[in-house]
């Protein structure tokens, strides 16, 4: 037995309802603890000093006085029903707050390879082996389609140079000339755009 049970068990010993083998196990465990038997001593007393205590009859008009105060407010079913409304309402809510939280919507990030809304899927793109596809995802602008048309091509290198870092932009440059195919320049820090995806590095 360790003190947690034994300090459970105090009360049941002093009011002498504990059962002989659980009694003869505190008993025991109460005289190797000298924790536990501080305790029950401290315990004890206090029982001691209540039983010392007087005992006053409370005045016949008092109970009349609580009897007419039940019978004048609403009875237990009155209060039993006003206290299921409240319940149904707070239980309505939080079901509701659940269901919000559990439901896809837009604060989500779209599945694994799959864009995000308003971005369009270019038949280049979806039959691009997957390291390129989420190299082309990283570069995609941030902005909606609508925008970027409105904005138009001069606004790509410089969202590239905020989002990549400076120096970007004639890569990128670089980049949207030859998947035009209009021939480009190269420029300085293109070089590796010059070489095949698939062949050899230099």
């Amino acid at each position: 037995m360790n003190c947690l049970d034994a300090r459970e068990m105090f009360a049941e010993l002093l009011a002498e309802e504990l059962q002989p083998a659980a009694a003869e196990r505190l008993t025991a465990h109460v005289a190797a603890c000298g924790a536990c038997a501080d305790e029950l001593d401290l315990l004890r007393a206090a029982v001691a000093e209540i039983g010392q205590l007087p005992v006053h009859a409370a005045p016949p008009e008092l109970a009349d006085a609580v009897m007419g105060k039940l019978a004048s407010g609403p009875g237990w079913f009155e209060r039993l029903r006003e206290s299921w409304g409240t319940a149904a309402l707070a239980a309505a809510g939080a079901g509701a707050i659940a269901a919000g939280a559990f439901m896809p919507g837009a604060s989500s990030p779209p599945p694994a390879g799959l864009p995000a809304a308003g971005q369009p899927v270019s038949p280049a793109a979806a039959s691009a082996p997957e390291g390129e596809r989420s190299a082309a995802r990283s570069l995609a602008p941030t902005v909606p389609e609508s925008a970027a048309v409105a904005a138009g091509p001069s606004s790509e290198p410089a969202r590239a140079e905020r989002r990549i870092g400076p120096g970007a932009g004639p890569r990128i440059e670089a980049l949207q000339g030859s998947r035009e195919g209009r021939p480009v320049e190269p420029a300085a820090g293109t070089a590796d755009l010059e070489r095949p995806l698939d062949g050899p590095k230099d």
